[in-house]
C-alpha cells in the first residue's frame, strides 16, 4: 500500500504518539481496513498512516490471544505534550471499548539509561497516562535503544506467566539511530526467540550520510534544527563523498534524503517482522517511496554483507573507495586570492595548490580501481548496485578532471598575479564556469565521466543517485576568474618593542635611552 505524508514528529510528541496510537488500539475491535489513505506526494508514511498500521498489526493479534505493547520512548529533548486535546476522549474511548483478548502496554524510557515508567505492563488507561506523564528529559546526548529493547525483553518475557500465549510488539519512537548499535544482532536475535516485533516511528536517514537534522523544541517553544545521527541508510557505504567546488562546503550534498530509515533500526524491523516508519523527513531534497522502493538496501546481517562484499569485486571496490573518500576530507581552498603585490598572490596561490593535493589523489584513486571493474563489466540486475557504481565512476573522473583544471587556472595566475584589466583591483575570484571545455589531455576523462552521469539521470530518475548526477553536470569541469578590489586590513606590527628608559651608558659615561629588561611573567 502506497504510504503517505502526515504530521511531523519531534521530540515533545513522543508522548503524544503514545497516546494517539493507544486511542486507536482501543477503538479497534476486529482486524479493518487502514484508516489513512495513500497521498499523491509519497516521500514519508506519515505520523497518521503510520499509527494506523500499527493498530492493525496489534489488533489482528487481539483476535487470537492477549497482546502486549511496549513503547520505547526517546527521553531526548523537551516532553510538553497536547494533553488537553487528547485526555477526554481517550477516557470515553476507554470506558466504551470492548475487546476479545486483554490489551496490555508498558512504557520505557531510554536516554543513556533505561527508565521503566510501568513498572509492569497495564491494562487501564489512567495508568499509562500517568507513566506517559513521567517520560525524563535525557541531557546526556546519548541513547541506548537496542540496550533499552533488551532491558524490556528480558524483564518482561514471561509475561503474563502461566503459561499464556501473548503477542509482543515494541515500538520505538525515535528520531535517531541509536549509539549502541553493536547490540543489533543481539536485539534481533532476543526479538526472534520471543517471536517479538519491532516497529519505529523514527525520520528517514540523509543519503550516504552518518549526520542528519532534527526539530529541537526548547520548553520555551523556540525551535531549530540541530545535527543528530540518523544515518546512514546502508550497512556497507556504496556513495563516494566528494566535494562540488567551489562550493565551501565540502560536503554540499548531505541534505538530501536517502529514502530510508537508518540502517540499523530499519534492520531491526525487518528481521522480526516489524516496519520501520517514516514518519518525518527533514532532508532539503526528497524522492517518491514508490520510486525508492526499486533501490531498497540489504538488511541481511552485517557478517553476511561483508562476507558478500569480499566475493563481489564489483562491491568490494566500491565499499573500498567509499570508504577512502570517507577520511578527512580537506577544508575548501581559497577562491578568492589576495593580489595587492606579486608576493602576497604568489604565496596564496601556492597554499591554495597544496589544498589540492588530497582530494585529486582520493579522485584519481577511485577512478583507477573503478575502471578495473567497469573493463568487460556488463550493466547489473541489481539497481542500487548499478546506479551507485556509475554514479561514483562518473563522478570520480569529473572530480579528477576538475581539480586539474583547477590546478592549471592556478599556475597559469601565479605567471602574472596581479595583472588586472582594472587598475583599482586586488583580489582574484575563482567560479565556475559550467560549458567551458577542458584542457586536450583532460577531454577524454570528462567526456566519459558525462556520459555515465547521464546514463544515470536517464536510468534512475527520481532518485539521489540521479539527484547527485545531474549536480555534477550542472556544475561542469571549467573555472573563470573575475577581478573585484577589496579593502584589506593589514595586521599590525606584533613585533615586540623593548622598553626605554633614561640612563647613564657605561663605556661612553652620557645619559641615553638604552633598553629595559621586560619583567618576566
Amino acid at each position: 500500500m502506497t504510504p503517505r505524508p502526515g504530521s511531523v514528529i519531534c521530540h515533545t510528541t513522543t508522548a503524544a504518539v503514545l497516546v494517539s496510537t493507544v486511542t486507536l488500539l482501543l477503538q479497534l475491535q476486529q482486524p479493518v481496513e487502514l484508516l489513512a489513505q495513500p497521498n499523491q506526494k509519497d516521500t514519508t508514511d506519515g505520523l497518521d498512516y503510520s499509527i494506523d498500521r500499527i493498530a492493525y498489526e496489534v489488533t489482528k493479534s487481539l483476535t487470537k490471544r492477549p497482546a502486549l505493547v511496549i513503547w520505547l520512548l526517546d527521553e531526548s529533548g523537551s516532553v510538553s505534550i497536547r494533553r488537553a486535546e487528547t485526555v477526554t476522549r481517550l477516557k470515553e474511548l476507554y470506558a466504551t471499548t470492548t475487546r476479545p483478548h486483554p490489551l496490555y502496554s508498558a512504557v520505557v524510557g531510554f536516554g543513556e539509561d533505561t527508565h521503566f515508567l510501568t513498572p509492569q505492563p497495564v491494562n487501564d488507561f489512567e495508568a499509562l497516562k500517568q507513566a506517559a506523564e513521567q517520560l525524563q528529559h535525557d541531557t546526556s546526548g546519548v541513547e541506548t535503544v537496542f540496550g533499552a529493547l533488551l532491558e524490556s525483553l528480558d524483564r518482561w518475557k514471561t509475561f503474563p506467566g502461566n503459561g499464556v500465549q501473548i503477542d509482543v510488539s515494541l515500538i520505538i519512537v525515535t528520531d535517531e539511530v541509536g549509539d549502541d548499535q553493536d547490540r543489533l544482532e543481539d536485539a534481533v536475535k532476543a526479538c526472534n526467540g520471543l517471536k517479538a516485533r519491532v516497529f519505529c516511528l523514527g525520520n528517514a536517514a540523509p543519503f550516504g550520510q552518518s549526520k542528519g537534522r532534527s526539530h529541537f523544541i526548547y520548553p520555551d517553544d523556540f525551535k531549530e534544527f540541530i545535527p543528530v545521527d540518523q544515518g546512514p541508510e546502508v550497512a556497507i557505504p556504496d556513495t563516494l563523498r566528494l566535494p562540488i567546488w567551489p562550493s565551501a562546503d565540502p560536503d554540499p550534498l548531505k541534505q538530501v534524503s536517502s529514502g530510508f530509515g537508518p540502517w540499523a533500526l530499519s534492520r531491526l524491523c525487518t528481521a522480526t517482522g516489524g516496519q520501520f516508519f517514516i514518519v518525518e523527513d527533514t532532508s532539503t531534497v526528497t524522492f517518491p517511496r514508490a520510486v525508492m522502493r526499486a533501490y531498497t538496501p540489504s538488511y541481511d546481517s552485517l557478517a553476511d554483507q561483508q562476507k558478500s562484499v569480499k566475493t563481489n569485486q564489483l562491491r568490494r571496490t566500491l565499499a573500498e573507495c567509499a570508504a577512502d573518500t570517507r577520511q578527512t576530507i580537506p577544508s575548501s581552498p581559497h577562491f578568492s586570492i589576495r593580489a595587492d603585490s606579486r608576493t602576497t598572490a604568489r604565496v596564496e596561490l601556492a597554499d591554495a595548490q597544496k589544498t589540492l593535493v588530497t582530494i585529486h589523489d582520493l579522485a584519481t584513486s577511485s577512478v583507477s580501481k573503478l575502471k578495473l571493474c567497469a573493463d568487460g563489466h556488463s550493466p547489473n540486475t541489481d539497481q542500487r548496485l548499478q546506479a551507485a557504481f556509475d554514479l561514483a565512476y562518473g563522478r570520480a573522473m569529473l572530480q579528477a578532471v576538475r581539480a586539474r583544471e583547477l590546478n592549471h587556472a592556478w599556475a597559469e595566475r601565479r605567471l602574472a598575479p596581479t595583472e588586472f584589466h582594472n587598475t583599482s583591483s586586488n583580489t582574484w575570484h575563482l567560479l565556475a564556469a559550467p560549458t567551458r571545455e577542458p584542457l586536450a589531455a583532460n577531454r577524454d576523462v570528462a567526456t566519459r565521466g558525462t556520459a555515465l552521469l547521464r546514463r544515470v539521470t536517464a536510468q534512475h530518475p527520481n532518485t539521489p543517485f540521479a539527484y547527485i548526477a545531474q549536480a555534477e553536470l550542472d556544475r561542469g569541469t571549467g573555472w573563470r576568474w573575475e577581478e573585484s578590489h577589496r579593502v584589506y586590513n593589514n595586521p599590525p606590527d606584533t613585533l615586540v618593542r623593548p622598553l626605554l628608559i633614561r640612563g647613564v651608558d657605561r663605556k661612553t659615561r652620557k645619559r641615553r635611552a638604552i633598553p629595559k629588561e621586560r619583567p618576566k611573567l
